[in-house]
């Protein structure tokens, strides 16, 4: 079943290996997500001026650019920032099996339904997804390292 919410973008660059941090180099940076998010496993950190600089040409709006650190499995949720779209640069996908599941339904269960679209994402790859459906990200084995980018509306 093709995914109209979660799309592989090919016209945007493969990232600079300078700019793939690892997860300790992550956790170093200012968090920008909460507390309570970050102790269920999510972290978002603040990405610095040159990768900011080096993605930017590839927007036409400005933009917020940040590292996306997911070290436990993500229930279903629906993003709280104002943007339905975000561009996630995935370059460690934390595990063979991770999945990225779309639920139209309000259960919120962990129990995969029929109507579920389930979404694997390649390493070092771009992806536009509609985040303000609900989704959750599943069977994380190792740290999941992204970089999200979404328009600044600031």
């Amino acid at each position: 079943m093709t995914n109209p919410y979660c799309e592989k973008i090919s016209e945007l660059p493969q990232i600079p290996d300078q700019y793939l941090l690892t997860e300790d180099q992550i956790i170093n940076l200012d968090r920008l997500s909460s507390d309570t998010w970050w102790a269920e496993g999510y972290g978002s950190f603040m990405a610095n001026n040159e990768l900011t600089d080096f993605i930017r040409p590839y927007f036409s709006k400005p933009i917020a650019v940040r590292y996306q650190l997911i070290t436990k499995d993500r229930p279903f949720h629906i993003d709280t920032c104002a943007q339905t779209y975000k561009y996630n640069y995935v370059y460690k996908t934390g595990g063979a099996n991770v999945k990225t599941i779309w639920r139209e339904s309000t259960d919120l269960s962990t129990q995969l339904l029929d109507d579920d679209i389930v979404t694997t994402c390649n390493n070092r790859c771009w992806y536009k997804l509609n985040v303000k459906l609900s989704h959750s990200v599943m069977d994380i084995e190792t740290a999941r390292c992204s970089i999200t980018v979404k328009e600044d509306l600031e």
